[in-house]
């Protein structure tokens, strides 16, 4: 992988990307093994996700070093669910269950039927969307800073979130649940 760190031009990326790895891979591998049950599987997540930040290093420059954990391991549970899916195994496996196993949700006899569907539809979401309202609600960073990871304005982090709480308020009201 370090090779691969390599293709970042700049050498202060390069040493984000070294750290970022060295520091969080072991317990990120671990997130995905609880999800994908395969141990090759979530080394590929783990790698799949830092290589597509690859794409954008601008994304995880912007995030202060205590968030960098937090967002990555939404990031590589978001890919092991996608690996999952893309592999016709998410049936044997519901949203909630696999938060459950991640360490990020409780899911049990207690949860209401909103709060299951509400896992269900956000599994459904575009990866930014999932992202925005996870990172909201669950990890409880506030729009600008997830705007600075996104590299979005906070307003239109918020008007995002705003759409995607907007429109599964929608679906739960008109039945399409």
């Amino acid at each position: 992988m370090f090779l691969l760190f390599m293709a970042l031009e700049d050498p202060e990326d390069r040493d984000l990307f070294e750290w970022a790895y060295r520091e969080h891979a072991r317990r990120l591998k671990g997130t995905a093994y609880r999800i994908l049950n395969d141990e090759n599987e979530a080394e590929d997540a783990v790698q799949d996700v830092f290589v597509k930040l690859m794409e954008s290093p601008k994304r995880l420059r912007r995030i202060p070093k205590e968030e960098i954990l937090p967002f990555l391991t939404v990031c590589t549970r978001n890919r092991a669910l996608d690996i999952l899916r893309k592999k016709g195994r998410i049936s044997e496996i519901s949203y909630e269950e696999s938060c459950e196993k991640a360490g990020e949700g409780e899911a049990g006899p207690e949860e209401s039927d909103l709060t299951v569907w509400v896992r269900e539809e956000m599994a459904k979401m575009p990866e930014e969307q999932r992202l925005i309202l996870e990172l909201h609600f669950f990890w409880g960073m506030n729009y600008n800073e997830i705007g600075a990871q996104l590299g979005k304005k906070p307003e239109t982090v918020q008007k995002m979130a705003a759409r995607a709480v907007k429109a599964m308020q929608n679906r739960w009201k008109g039945g399409d649940r």
